[in-house]
């Protein structure tokens, strides 16, 4: 009986320790040089993880400056988190301030810096691209908005 009570003990305290770890933080790369697709309505999906899934949502932005790096992803070794805002007016700067994991959930915090209204719309986004040893089912997003 004893030694029933010391492995349910034991196993109890395994649990406590397990579910109190620490998030890891996660490395990442700012992909550039994408945007939303117009014939995107809104967005669910905040893991992409294929090319297919990607190019229906994202388009390639052409960019005038010469010599501007874009962001080739090879989805075989790594996947995008997304974090797409609904349309605005405003000026909208998304910066990535960490990305965590813990357990089988992808945490990123980021900022959102909000400008004075322009003439017109555009749908801020913020995509990150990120190694495939760090694929989890789950993505969550925290926002801390700034204002100017």
């Amino acid at each position: 009986m004893k030694k029933i009570l010391n492995a349910f003990a034991a196993s109890a305290l395994i649990l406590t320790l397990a579910s109190c770890t620490s998030p890891e933080e996660v490395p990442f790369e700012v992909t550039n040089h994408y945007y939303v697709s117009n014939a995107i309505d809104s967005i669910e999906q905040k893991l992409f993880d294929n090319e297919k899934d990607f190019t229906e949502t994202f388009g390639l932005a052409a960019v005038m400056e010469e010599g501007a790096p874009k962001t080739d992803i090879d989805f075989k070794k790594k996947f995008v988190v997304a974090v797409v805002l609904p349309e605005t007016d405003k000026p909208t700067e998304l910066t990535p301030l960490k990305l965590e994991k813990k357990g089988d959930k992808l945490t990123l915090t980021y900022e959102a810096l909000r400008r004075e209204s322009q003439s017109y719309t555009s749908r801020p986004c913020l995509l990150l691209t990120v190694d495939r040893q760090w694929m989890a089912k789950d993505v969550e997003v925290k926002e801390i908005s700034k204002g100017s």
